[in-house]
């Protein structure tokens, strides 16, 4: 065993870890904060029994108390200063596509990363969580910028704040249309995630001239993955892997 980092992807509802060694996890997993940390749990959720880590690398576009909570709890307990990623201008392969790169979040900067590593020609990284965001990288691994679209949860909620339905009552979604309320709402909001992927994934083919690889991840991933009419692979620890990388790889690598 080499030197085992620990890996952070702090997003808006739920924070996902991994105990790295060189490239392979030997712990790991997740679970939702609700944007904040209870310093009394983590110690529960978070465990480091299967190695000692000698370094902690984080990706957190949560809100600022809540990772000034996760720093402050790992120097108090073990003794490790937590090394927070921003986006680069380039780095791993990826050229940034942002005007001003620093204000790439730096999850998707992270799973463009991995992406880049694991695919050649072009990629679409699809992240579905709080926000659908979806990143377009090249075959020269240029980020062709990216779209945002609130998640499924949120456009839940937008449409259905309004009526008698709620949220945590509506059915398993389909695409189909709904013979009731509940059902049109959860299908709506479901045709509207996989539409806007779709879309996106199909354009971007046409504008190329090749085939896209669709890379899969974020919290509503696995929903989302049976109801995609395009190829596509889901990786949950994509942001994970690209933190990995980062964490040990020269940013000259490509």
């Amino acid at each position: 065993m080499a030197e085992p980092i620990l890996l952070l992807d702090v997003g808006n509802t739920r924070l996902k870890w991994a105990l790295d060694d060189e490239g392979a996890f030997l712990a790991g997993g997740g679970f939702r904060h609700g944007g904040r940390l209870d310093p009394d749990a983590l110690g529960t959720l978070i465990r480091c029994d299967a190695a000692r880590p000698v370094r902690g690398v984080v990706s957190c576009v949560a809100n600022e108390p809540l990772c000034a909570t996760l720093a402050g709890w790992f120097e108090q307990h073990l003794g490790l200063s937590l090394q927070r990623v921003t986006a680069a201008a380039r780095g791993w392969g990826v050229v940034n596509g942002y005007a001003q790169p620093q204000r790439l979040g730096s999850d998707r900067w992270a799973a463009m990363v991995a992406a880049r590593n694991r695919c050649a020609g072009l990629v679409c990284v699809v992240d579905a969580g709080t926000a659908i965001t979806v990143d377009l990288l090249d075959g020269a691994g240029q980020h062709q910028g990216g779209y945002i679209l609130s998640g499924l949860h949120m456009l839940l909620e937008g449409v259905a704040e309004n009526t008698a339905v709620r949220v945590s009552d509506l059915p398993a979604p389909l695409r189909e249309p709904g013979r009731d309320t509940a059902c049109g709402l959860a299908n709506g909001a479901l045709e509207a995630a996989c539409a806007f992927i779709e879309s996106i994934v199909r354009h971007f083919e046409q504008q190329m001239g090749e085939a896209v690889q669709c890379l899969l991840t974020g919290g509503d991933g696995a929903l989302l993955s049976p109801h995609l009419q395009i190829p596509h692979a889901t990786e949950p620890a994509l942001v994970l892997h690209g933190l990995s990388r980062m964490a040990r790889e020269d940013p000259a690598t490509s």
